[in-house]
């Protein structure tokens, strides 16, 4: 694995009770943007949940996940715990509802910020202000309130400097536009954009639009049955398909944009 790797899936499949994924294989550098695309239910999300460890305790995995260097699948699982948590960050369905509504922001910033590093409340609060402002936000107002307080748009943007407290290697969007209407969802995928290309962060954004992924990503990865059936850059794919199950999903969400 090279230096730029931050990510790389070799053969990775996963059997729970059946076979779920078979042979996922790719790879991903510093500042790379991957779309992982496909219908419900192709194993999208199995996929990141393998990366991130959140499949159920009887799956049976095969194959190799290296981040940032190390194959985290022959990590005992208290230690591949802790290195996932402070090299990727996630960002889920409706995260526009991911906060708690009992604490304001400085309370929640604040928690994060002291249980990834050794430092004062002082520098904890000044650290989430900086977080804020990179956010767009005018940081002393908003890191006083409630979520409720905040408007939808304010509420993505607080969970997104949240999520990045940690300064993580790698972020991996999972379907996180799905109940934003379509003027949200351009803003927000704007957004994720214009962040990554600022830090230089790879991204793994999941999505059964490939609409999306087109205005985000420069690589795609099509799914379909737990196997990757297409890859390539997003611009070759959309223009020609050499995958008559890619032809179709396309066509399909084509389709939805026109009824």
């Amino acid at each position: 694995m090279s230096m730029s790797e931050v990510l790389k899936v070799s053969n990775l499949s996963v059997e729970i009770g059946k076979s779920i994924l078979k042979d996922i294989s790719f790879e991903l550098k510093e500042g790379e943007r991957l779309g992982i695309f496909g219908s419900s239910g192709c194993g999208k999300t199995m996929t990141i949940n393998a990366i991130t460890d959140l499949l159920p305790v009887e799956a049976k995995l095969q194959g190799e996940i290296f981040l940032c260097g190390k194959d985290i699948l022959k990590m005992d699982k208290r230690q591949r715990r802790r290195y996932i948590g402070q090299n990727i960050s996630m960002i889920m369905q409706d995260s526009i509802n991911a906060l708690s509504p009992y604490e304001k922001v400085c309370a929640q910033m604040r928690r994060v910020i002291k249980r990834h590093y050794d430092i004062s409340k002082n520098e904890a609060y000044n650290f989430a202000l900086s977080q804020l402002e990179e956010m767009g936000l005018e940081s002393k107002k908003v890191i006083q309130c409630y979520p409720h307080q905040l408007s939808g748009g304010m509420r993505q943007r607080v969970f997104i400097a949240l999520s990045l407290c940690t300064k993580p290697s790698l972020i991996i969007a999972d379907e996180p536009t799905t109940s934003l209407d379509s003027i949200a969802q351009m803003r927000f995928i704007d957004l994720i954009g214009e962040i990554c290309a600022k830090k230089n962060f790879p991204l793994i954004f999941i999505s059964h639009d490939i609409a999306v992924l087109a205005r985000l990503c420069e690589k795609v990865s099509v799914m379909d049955k737990g196997e990757i059936v297409e890859e390539g850059m997003t611009r070759d794919i959309l223009k020609s398909q050499k995958s008559d199950i890619t032809r179709r999903i396309i066509q399909d969400t084509k389709k939805l944009y026109e009824v």
